[in-house]
């Protein structure tokens, strides 16, 4: 489910921005082809950054709003580990963040959105393991 939300996001600001767009995905990997009338490199990093955001939100959304100790938690906590922080660690071969990057993006700047990321997420994760009732409520 990450892997569809993460390349329709792509898609859909690519869409948005007058390009021509179609996606596949896999289990765990997907890729979005776009062609747009006039290439820039402002267009590129939005589209690019546009599942980095959009994961980010949706999967937060997910979690706040599921109900404490509800599983669909999880959902939220796999997307997160899944379909987010490796497309958005800037280290990655072909990831999104190298994309962003490669269109001029500042680097360090990539490198500040991918902690606070996965600052977020570590922190989200911790709670669900302090959560100690976890287990014993949802039975």
């Amino acid at each position: 489910m990450g892997t569809i939300i993460h390349e329709a996001s792509h898609w859909g600001v690519a869409r948005l921005l007058g390009c021509e767009a179609e996606f596949g995905t896999q289990i765990f990997i997907g890729a979005t082809n776009f062609s747009c009338p006039e290439e820039s490199s402002f267009n590129n990093v939005l589209i690019g950054f546009a599942s980095l955001f959009f994961v980010f939100f949706i999967a937060l959304g997910i979690w706040m709003f599921a109900g404490e100790n509800a599983f669909i938690r999880l959902l939220a906590l796999t997307m997160f580990m899944y379909s987010l922080l490796p497309s958005a660690f800037p280290l990655m071969p072909s990831s999104d963040a190298q994309y962003i990057i490669s269109q001029g993006f500042p680097a360090f700047i990539m490198w500040i959105i991918w902690g606070l990321m996965i600052g977020t997420v570590f922190y989200l994760i911790i709670k669900e393991i302090q959560d100690e009732n976890f287990i014993f409520k949802t039975r």
